[in-house]
């Protein structure tokens, strides 16, 4: 900036002094031509003014006077000179103080400047400790967000394995509930084999009650017998009498088939087929007699309703499709229902077309209330029927399938025995 100030000094003090020989050239000048102008002026008037003056003197007189001029002029020049210099030293004082000022302005700046900068610095060093401390703190917290993710994934550990356990779990508990159900139908079964071993040993006692009766019956026909052989006549009337007794009772158990069979256990039970197979080959019931074929038909079909009704528990429901064929398989032995098949159709179609008797729900089947006793209504109707039907002279005891095929054996056995002992009392009359 001085260096500027210096050279606008220059350029004014050269102007300056442009000016100033502008101005004494022109004066020059102007001086010229005035005394021209004076020698003219005074040629003309020197009509007027008679002095005489030599050419020397005046030169001499002009030269002085040019002299002068020039001294003047060099007077002038000297004070224009002082009065630039002093312009100039005036306007270099009031510029240098400008720029000392300015100056003095550009050093408060400069110091606020510094100021300025050094708060800025201070407040950088402030913004980096807060972006160092930031810095910390994100690392904290990504140290957190790690710790967290890890937590996390933890958890979701623990939550698969807490599934895995519960469906564990569940299936144990399924699997549990499946034995407790297998239990229950095993406690089933053993109660009602519980029930059917009392309802055997019931019928071995009544069975053996029926032997001892049949062999005082017995005793006492052989004493009878015995009694009569003292007469030939008595004793072929009796003989022929007690044999048409024996024939009766023989046709009335063939007419009675199977009248009580709900009250007779499985193990103890023979299929009706079996029994009239027996009598077709004891030649009692013919295949050509339609009032024997249809009683033994509507037996039979009293029969399969009754293993049916005791197949399934009372107040319990079964599958028709797995635990009825299973069961009634046991319970028709060695038979199963496939030889039944042709005749009644399907086990399904079967019982539904007696709903009198069952309750079906979809795969399950129910006995209804009073089933029981309408299956055994209808045997002892039945037995009672076969017992009118017979000889009022003969003996009728209600029996089992077995202890009727048992009975017609000991029948059987009976008319041999007889048979026998009437030949040789026939050869010796």
């Amino acid at each position: 900036m001085e260096n500027e100030t210096r050279s606008g000094s220059l350029q004014n003090s050269s102007s300056s002094r442009k000016e100033w020989r502008a101005v004494s050239d022109s004066h020059n000048f102007g001086n010229a031509t005035d005394y021209v102008n004076g020698r003219e002026a005074a040629g003309g008037d020197l009509d007027y003014y008679s002095i005489t003056m030599d050419d020397g003197e005046v030169l001499e007189q002009i030269r002085a006077l040019s002299r002068q001029q020039g001294e003047l002029q060099q007077q002038e020049v000297d004070l224009r000179a002082r009065l630039l210099a002093m312009e100039i030293q005036r306007t270099f004082e009031s510029r240098s103080a400008e720029y000392e000022n300015a100056a003095a302005r550009m050093q408060e700046q400069l110091r606020e400047n510094d100021r300025s900068i050094r708060e800025m610095e201070r407040k950088l060093e402030e913004k980096e400790r807060e972006l160092h401390a930031v810095k910390l703190d994100n690392e904290a917290a990504w140290e957190k967000e790690g710790l967290l993710r890890e937590q996390n994934k933890e958890l979701a550990t623990l939550r698969r394995e807490r599934d895995h356990s519960e469906a564990e779990m569940s299936q144990s508990l399924h699997k549990i509930s499946e034995l407790q159900e297998h239990v229950q139908e095993k406690e089933r079964q053993f109660a009602e084999l519980q029930e059917q071993n009392r309802i055997a040993q019931e019928t071995i006692m009544y069975k053996d009650e029926q032997l001892r009766e049949a062999q005082g019956w017995i005793a006492r026909a052989q004493e009878m017998d015995a009694l009569q052989s003292s007469t030939n006549h008595s004793l072929q009337a009796e003989l022929r009498e007690r044999t048409e007794q024996y024939n009766q009772l023989w046709l009335g158990c063939q007419r009675q088939a199977v009248p009580a069979s709900s009250e007779m256990p499985r193990q103890n039970y023979v299929h009706p087929s079996q029994a009239v197979h027996g009598l077709e080959v004891n030649g009692q019931v013919s295949p050509g007699e339609p009032n024997g074929v249809g009683s033994v038909a509507r037996e039979t079909l009293r029969s399969l309703l009754a293993c049916i009704v005791r197949t399934i528990p009372a107040g319990g429901r079964i599958r028709i499709s797995s635990t009825l064929p299973n069961r009634l398989g046991k319970m028709l032995a060695p038979l199963h229902w496939h030889d039944y098949r042709k005749k009644y159709g399907k086990l399904e179609d079967f019982v539904a077309n007696h709903l009198e008797l069952f309750v079906i729900e979809d795969d399950y089947i129910q006995v209804r209330e009073g089933a029981q006793k309408m299956v055994a209504a209808s045997a002892s109707a039945a037995a009672s029927k076969v017992a009118i039907s017979s000889s009022p002279s003969s003996m009728y005891v209600a029996m089992t399938p077995l202890a009727q095929s048992q009975g017609l054996k000991k029948n059987v056995q009976r008319g041999r025995q007889s048979s026998d002992y009437m030949a040789p009392q026939q050869r010796k009359l």
